[in-house]
């Protein structure tokens, strides 16, 4: 008991003056749904059959049954370490209707892990008619955002709502051109470095042409995530108001849905919870953990972040909740509260510098609950021993 109270310490009291416990649930009908997803890369499928394969975007658009098609499924569609500034990669993508159902899809791109500033200096163009790219057609008019936006699926950049279409089984499939950037003017603060993470391309379908699924949503089989981010020095600095110490290290996790999109998704009422752990015994009063969520610390603690030693000693390999049993938060909340530019921003800090080499896991967790379509989170029970799904996640290394 004592480990749990004393972690829980960090949050139970602050985020208990959030909870609701009315809203409403409409009823719903149930649509086919698919998922292609290309995660360096696979692909998901349910009952709609749908393919998506792609090939050099710099390079004429090759016929349907072209050998120049890769299976997205097998291999990466983005994948090059020797980016410059002015360089750029264009990929044509083919969705294609390998089933008996007309479908309409859209497309995600979802970061699989912490990403770095370098994303800021990439820009995303979308060409919904595919063709052959060379440096003169990457225009204004044509970008999405920076990749840090689009992963972010901020509403001014949500890829999801301007890159999609639809596919009949007479049509066979759907192609377009997506290329990326890097910053003409990318300075040398981008040298050496990576997006941080591999991430996703997500092709989302579901049946479409009948006045029964003509309003049919995506979310459904949508398995929610947040963008995570290291937060770099000047940002710590500037965060550690009102800590007795000096972080070593912060994240921000910033959830890609909407409000709106969180309340169509069948996670809506699943509980969300930190889960923190490392690969090395942490002896009592040598780690601290610190965190901040502008919904309530801007009210209980005059904007500054709430940090707490870990006064006992953990074994390697256990996995903590933050919140447990004592406080509900479901995913819903953290899409109301977290889509705020800020979301929730997390800190470790090695108090007496004995725990180098020393690597601890952050997850951003969600967890299924017996009846999903409650809307109070709050007597939700828990399904027991379902596995947890992961939102976001970051690690860090003490001593690095």
């Amino acid at each position: 008991m004592a480990k749990k109270t004393v972690l829980k310490a960090l949050v139970t009291s602050a985020l208990s003056l959030l909870l609701s416990s009315s809203m409403l649930v409409g009823a719903t009908f149930a649509w086919f749904t698919d998922l292609a997803e290309s995660k360096s890369n696979i692909i998901q499928t349910g009952t709609l059959q749908i393919g998506m394969y792609w090939s050099e975007g710099d390079l004429d658009v090759p016929a349907e049954t072209s050998t120049s098609w890769a299976d997205a499924s097998k291999t990466a569609i983005f994948d090059n370490k020797n980016w410059a500034p002015g360089y750029f990669e264009a990929k044509h993508i083919k969705i294609a209707n390998e089933g008996s159902l007309d479908f309409k899809w859209q497309m995600r791109i979802l970061a699989n892990g912490v990403v770095s500033k370098l994303a800021e200096a990439i820009d995303v163009y979308y060409f919904e008619d595919a063709q052959k790219i060379t440096s003169a057609n990457l225009v204004e008019n044509k970008k999405l955002g920076t990749l840090s936006q689009v992963l972010n699926n901020t509403y001014e950049n949500a890829i999801s709502a301007k890159v999609k279409g639809t596919v009949s089984v007479e049509e066979k499939f759907d192609m377009v051109t997506l290329a990326f950037k890097m910053q003409d003017d990318a300075g040398n603060q981008y040298q050496n470095l990576s997006i941080g993470t591999d991430f996703s391309v997500q092709i989302l379908a579901t049946q479409y042409g009948n006045d029964y699924d003509t309003n049919a949503e995506f979310g459904a089989q949508e398995t929610p995530s947040a963008m995570v981010s290291a937060l770099n020095e000047t940002e710590i600095a500037k965060e550690n108001t009102g800590l007795q110490w000096n972080l070593d290290a912060g994240y921000q996790f910033e959830p890609t849905e909407t409000l709106s999109q969180a309340e169509q998704s069948k996670y809506r009422y699943y509980h969300v919870d930190f889960v923190v752990s490392a690969d090395k015994n942490i002896e009592a009063g040598t780690v601290a953990l610190a965190g901040y969520y502008s919904a309530w610390c801007d009210l209980i603690n005059d904007g500054n972040w709430v940090g707490i030693p870990v006064d006992m000693d953990v074994d390697a390999g256990t996995e903590i909740r933050l919140l447990g049993d004592v406080v509900y938060v479901n995913y819903e909340e953290i899409c109301r509260h977290g889509n705020d530019g800020t979301g929730f921003q997390c800190g470790l800090v090695d108090l007496n510098d004995s725990n180098a080499g020393t690597t601890v896991t952050v997850k951003l967790c969600m967890f299924e609950v017996e009846n999903a379509d409650s809307p109070d989170g709050s007597h939700n029970i828990e399904v027991a021993e379902s596995e947890p799904i992961t939102i976001g996640t970051f690690t860090y290394t003490f001593g690095e």
